[in-house]
């Protein structure tokens, strides 16, 4: 008689519990024991029928090795883009170092000043772009 368990392998056989009491000491220790392949009772057909319950098989090795290759992957990208906006952080410093540099050349010629205005506003919003671009 095969019973569907999903903790125990191979075939079972009923033993009776007063056997099972006086070997191990307690009552409450179940009546079915499983043998692991050493008996020869029960069909391959027998054993190759799954129960219901275990319809939801667990993640296969390949599958987890998957998984923790994406979650590598994905700590790599967020590493990548730190250092993007790091960089863009740098460049942001050197180019207000350079407009600073400028405005002291410029002195007060007003039409250089709004060029270099415009300059620096196009190159923010061109900077923020490429900045959501790349968190996107």
């Amino acid at each position: 008689m095969m019973v569907g368990n999903n903790l125990m392998k191979g075939p079972l056989i009923r033993v009776p519990s007063d056997v099972t009491a006086s070997t191990s000491g307690l009552s409450s220790v179940p009546s079915l024991l499983s043998l692991e392949g050493t008996s020869n009772h029960g069909s391959s057909e027998e054993n190759k029928q799954t129960p219901s319950s275990t319809k939801n098989k667990p993640r296969t090795k390949s599958k987890m090795e998957k998984i923790f290759q994406l979650q590598a992957s994905n700590k790599a990208l967020k590493v990548d883009n730190k250092t993007v906006r790091n960089e863009l952080r740098e460049l942001n410093k050197r180019l207000a170092a350079m407009e600073r540099a400028l405005y002291k050349v410029a002195g007060s010629d007003t039409d250089n000043l709004i060029e270099i205005a415009s300059r620096r506003q196009s190159s923010i919003s061109h900077s923020r772009r490429a900045s959501k671009e790349t968190q996107a």
